[in-house]
């Protein structure tokens, strides 16, 4: 029996405690299913020699109602991805420092096939794939500065993430950006440019946006919806 499943519960505390505890109606019925009364009606017993995938889906509905706990991270990492199977989305929060950036390293790992990888993921590290290019000696040409040696960056052409960074930011900001690219010191390299375009004296004029922590991250937030 993998993990921690339970093979016996009172007849009491199966009742009582256990199913109310299980929210989704399919996940009652299965427990309902699997979990059968003794001949002296005290326990609710789990019969011997439960197949392999029976006794994952079990501990998983188990720790995700709360009534075993997760074993560890990677425990936690599958119970979303099969809660993933019937939902969009999940919303996980969880205060600093409790684990939400190893969590998410879990989670991606889990869906890595040697090349092949099914998630995209924002969280702490991934910050590191960007820094600011602050233009001490001129004060004019500000850069948000893209790591091109990271995989992270190669579906900004593939899938036009600029157009979509841009429907989004233009919920939430006044300025603009443009992804460009140049040669320094015989290295290509990729940054985003920030802009705000205003009325002076009847005339268009842009204006570099300054570094700034919040702009980085909204447009970090566009890349993400």
């Amino acid at each position: 029996m993998p993990h921690n499943i339970p093979v016996k519960f009172s007849k009491d505390f199966f009742e009582k405690e256990v199913l109310p505890k299980v929210q989704n109606k399919a996940h009652k019925n299965y427990l309902k299913e699997l979990y059968v009364l003794s001949h002296d009606k005290e326990n609710y017993l789990l019969p011997a020699g439960l197949k392999e995938d029976s006794s994952l889906k079990l501990n998983h509905i188990l720790a995700i109602s709360g009534v075993i706990d997760f074993k560890g991270l990677e425990d936690v990492a599958i119970a979303f991805r099969e809660e993933l199977k019937s939902k969009d989305k999940i919303l996980l929060y969880a205060y600093n420092g409790t684990g939400k950036t190893r969590l998410s390293m879990e989670f991606k790992d889990l869906g890595r096939d040697e090349d092949n990888r099914d998630t995209l993921y924002f969280n702490a590290f991934t910050e590191d794939l960007f820094s600011w290019n602050n233009d001490l000696i001129n004060d004019e040409n500000r850069e948000l500065r893209l790591n091109k040696d990271s995989r992270f960056f190669d579906a900004i052409e593939q899938l036009e993430m600029d157009t979509r960074i841009r429907k989004v930011l233009s919920r939430y900001a006044d300025f603009d950006f443009r992804i460009l690219t140049k040669n320094e010191a015989d290295r290509i390299i990729t940054y985003v440019s920030f802009e705000r375009e205003t009325l002076v004296n009847e005339e268009r004029k842009k204006y570099k946006i300054s570094r700034c922590l919040a702009v980085k991250r909204i447009h970090l937030y566009g890349a993400f919806s």
